[in-house]
């Protein structure tokens, strides 16, 4: 969609400046490329596996498009293979062939020039050898021991190969990076697909494949909000716990939490979305929500179990009490994301459908699941209470 309608404006503006602007729009989340990076002793163990993976990138064209490895940009390679056995019986060594083919670095000094106080260096000019064709170098001579001019092809062989343009090392290790541009909007979904068939490969021995760029982020992105969301619970827990004066009444409000999972996970498959970092900003946002609903109706079961109630009058007490309240509260939030959610299908930013779906979908499961379970919960837990009076201080 995005190359056609870019075709179809330069078609209409020719002498227009046209730029991609994909990958400006996209910074905010690292862009829009995969990076996949191989790790191995050799290159002989790792070009098999950039290759196949490559080839997966190459075939899911509706994923991905412009896959190369770091391996694409070669060029040719001759190596000098010597005949140890013919160099022996003729008293040469291979070093004396590099030391015949290589450069001279160091001009010979002749003498040294006194010139008003100051010494001047004078130098031989050598003749440097050039080679304008791997033939020119295998009839180049080297002098035997016994004064014989062996031609090099003689005793050595010449094998053509190929050699990446730069070969790159991380801690010791050899790398080949795979990158390519992510199609889809959905960059962890097209990354998971990729890995589910990366991990079945039969890796030779020392070779590794990590994911980088942007995969590496969302993955990053994805563990930093699991350590924000226990947080969040851990420091709800404990300002419920000096709200409360006690630990089993919080404990039962945290019981709502759960019911997000069912919610979201089946609004996501409902709307059509994956679980994404948009999707669990929405389920961070849920902990703080959610729980409101469970403690309006719990903080009026201990204010009638001061008054004299039982545990199972006053749940149904406040049940029918906080009822309409805690429905209100809930169609106002939804309502309220209603637009996020019917309004900005197309969004790849940040704050997208996912967020506003998973938000519903938690927020309905956890409301209604919340006026089941939580008093069933809240009177089972309160069995193991000591007899006597309700000691519960909200002052």
């Amino acid at each position: 969609m995005k190359n056609e309608l870019i075709e179809g404006l330069k078609k209409e503006i020719p002498d227009g400046s046209w730029s991609d602007m994909s990958a400006m729009m996209m910074g905010g989340l690292g862009g829009s490329s995969l990076s996949i990076n191989v790790f191995g002793d050799s290159l002989e163990q790792i070009q098999p596996v950039s290759d196949q993976i490559l080839k997966w990138i190459e075939e899911d064209s509706k994923q991905f498009e412009k896959g190369k490895t770091s391996l694409s940009e070669t060029y040719d390679q001759y190596t000098l293979v010597a005949d140890q056995q013919k160099l022996s019986s003729l008293g040469l060594t291979a070093g004396q062939i590099a030391m015949k083919l290589s450069p001279t670095h160091e001009r010979p000094v002749l003498t040294e020039v006194d010139i008003d106080g100051k010494n001047y260096n004078v130098y031989i000019e050598t003749d440097s050898n050039t080679y304008s064709s791997i033939a020119d170098i295998e009839n180049e001579t080297i002098t035997s021991p016994l004064g014989m001019k062996v031609p090099i092809k003689e005793v050595a062989k010449v094998e053509k190969g190929t050699s990446p343009n730069s070969i790159t090392r991380i801690d010791g290790k050899m790398v080949v990076e795979v990158s390519a541009n992510v199609l889809t909007s959905d960059v962890q979904k097209a990354s998971t697909s990729l890995q589910d068939k990366i991990d079945k490969m039969d890796m030779p021995e020392g070779v590794t494949v990590k994911f980088g760029g942007v995969t590496e982020q969302i993955n990053d992105t994805f563990g930093q909000l699991g350590i924000a969301m226990l947080a969040a619970i851990a420091i709800v827990y404990f300002v419920l716990v000096v709200t409360f004066g006690g630990g089993l009444a919080p404990f039962t409000i945290l019981f709502s939490l759960p019911f997000i999972v069912i919610g979201a996970i089946v609004g996501l498959l409902i709307g059509g979305e994956t679980l994404n970092v948009s999707a669990l900003m929405g389920v961070l946002m849920l902990i703080g929500i959610v729980v409101t609903n469970a403690i309006v109706l719990i903080d009026r079961v201990i204010h009638k179990e001061r008054e004299g109630l039982t545990t199972r009058e006053a749940l149904l007490e406040a049940g029918a009490t906080r009822l309409r309240p805690i429905l209100m509260t809930a169609l106002a939030t939804i309502g309220a994301l209603l637009p996020l959610v019917t309004g900005m299908e197309n969004s790849a930013g940040i704050i997208s459908r996912g967020l506003g779906i998973t938000v519903i979908g938690g927020l309905i499961s956890s409301t209604l699941l919340t006026l089941v379970i939580v008093p069933v919960v809240y009177e089972f837990l309160m069995k193991f209470r000591r007899r006597g009076p309700v000691t519960h201080d909200l002052d």
